[in-house]
């Protein structure tokens, strides 16, 4: 969306003239950009930043520099014109403000906190042997051959290979992570991988001279370091991806319908019963469970590694399959009342708020309510 369209459409939103899917964008985009910090003023706290940020805006227009909104505006930093910027932040404030004026905040029936996951995980070593991830101190961890297994100051788990060539491609370790829980690895090679909530990976402690497998489930995102001598596989339940240097995700949950694979940057190829596809940055190829020749489409390459920068990012995703997401992160059951069909949402949040500003940022749309029931999230459609 250009700043224009943008302006276009906060200017329909402030005069009542939306369609109800541009009404729930508008709101879940305030929700994530402005509103998310006023809701817990009072109404006289709501006026006095409106009007602090309509006098910054006046001194940006005279070419003076206006601290108390400098920061606001530089979160619109993807508007280029500071007119067009100024313009659609005040209607942002007054759009804020018709939210918090017209009706209270919706309540979530039962509303209990549930905090998000975090990095915890599992390291399996290539005897049995298992070290819990979560709260591990820093140094050295385990040694496995000539390989250290050392734990980063920033949580990175770290595979420090101490000789060249001499891998023992036999000797394997598996990362786990559980629900509510998600972790970062590098492997022997340098390649680093990202692992999402309830997934798994299973690699060589060192690599050999000729190649380089892992296996995964769940989800993952790669950033191989290249080496053309040792093609990268990486292998899922009825699939494999090869791969010399790239970046890309691969999505594979019991509970999903398909294998999602999407590549940001370089080639990979992507096989299943003998059948396998090239892909391009930008594509997406989905694979059914059984091995079939996968599919390739466009795919928003942002919106799917979205998970390792901390956010929630939903793009016309229909209920179930966020609520999916959510129930892995926050490690929460969830059941239905109603129809879900045609419950499709867009907008972004994020991952490390309790799961009440979550689904208080889904549930502003007006089409669909929850219930939190201890560890249970009921969804409510209307």
């Amino acid at each position: 969306m250009n700043e224009q369209e943008a302006l276009q459409l906060l200017e329909r939103f402030s005069n009542d003239q939306c369609t109800e899917e541009e009404r729930a964008i508008v709101i879940l985009w305030l929700e994530e950009r402005l509103v998310s910090h006023a809701w817990s003023m009072v109404p006289d706290e709501r006026v006095r930043l409106g009007k602090e940020i309509k006098q910054g805006i006046d001194a940006h227009i005279d070419h003076k520099t206006a601290s108390k909104s400098s920061g606001l505006l530089r979160r619109f930093g993807t508007l280029r014109r500071m007119s067009a910027a100024a313009a659609i932040l005040l209607l942002m404030t007054g759009a804020a403000y018709l939210i918090v004026s017209r009706s209270a905040r919706p309540s979530i029936s039962g509303s209990e906190v549930i905090v998000p996951g975090g990095n915890k995980a599992m390291l399996v070593l290539a005897d049995g042997s298992r070290i819990p991830l979560t709260g591990a101190k820093d140094g050295e961890l385990a040694a496995q051959g000539a390989t250290r297994v050392i734990k980063s100051k920033d949580g990175l788990l770290v595979y420090l290979p101490q000789q060249d060539g001499a891998a023992d491609t036999t000797s394997y370790n598996t990362i786990t992570t559980p629900r509510g829980g998600q972790y970062q690895v590098q492997l022997s090679d340098g390649s680093r991988i990202w692992l999402n909530a309830a997934s798994s990976i299973t690699f060589p402690t060192h690599f050999s001279r000729t190649r380089r497998p892992v296996s995964i489930t769940g989800e993952a995102y790669f950033e191989v370091a290249p080496d053309s001598h040792r093609p990268f596989t990486v292998t899922s339940p009825g699939q494999t991806v090869q791969v010399l240097g790239t970046r890309f995700d691969i999505k594979s949950y019991p509970d999903e319908q398909y294998i999602w694979t999407t590549l940001i940057e370089g080639s990979v190829r992507v096989g299943g019963n003998g059948q396998a596809v090239t892909m391009r940055p930008g594509e997406a190829a989905l694979s059914d469970k059984n091995g079939g020749t996968p599919g390739v489409r466009p795919a928003d390459g942002d919106k799917e590694i979205a998970w390792t920068r901390g956010e929630f990012v939903f793009r016309n995703d229909n209920i179930e399959s966020i609520m999916r997401q959510i129930s892995r992160w926050y490690d929460v059951d969830v059941a239905y009342e109603g129809a879900t069909a045609g419950k499709d949402f867009s907008g972004s949040v994020s991952r490390f708020s309790d799961v009440g500003k979550v689904l208080n940022t889904l549930q502003l749309t007006g089409i669909i309510h929850f219930k939190i029931q201890g560890r249970r999230i009921m969804v409510i459609t209307k």
